[in-house]
């Protein structure tokens, strides 16, 4: 039996959440509205799609992008 060796990360943007696997590769998850969307690369590109899903949903995004 294996043990889970992932650890989280604190971003600075909101709703996003950052996990360093146990090969040491690291992941950055968007989560907002109760959606998850999980995979990418860096932490800018998760704080981008939690501003798309934001402004899916209607509301003002509250990371990267701007409301014109």
């Amino acid at each position: 039996m294996s043990k889970n060796t992932a650890k989280s990360i604190v971003s600075k943007y909101k709703g996003v959440q950052g996990i360093i696997s146990g090969s040491g590769n690291t992941y950055w998850s968007a989560r907002i509205c109760g959606t998850v969307k999980r995979g990418y690369k860096t932490e800018r590109e998760a704080a981008k799609a939690v501003d798309i899903i934001l402004i899916k949903n209607g509301r003002e995004p509250v990371n990267i992008l701007v409301s014109k």
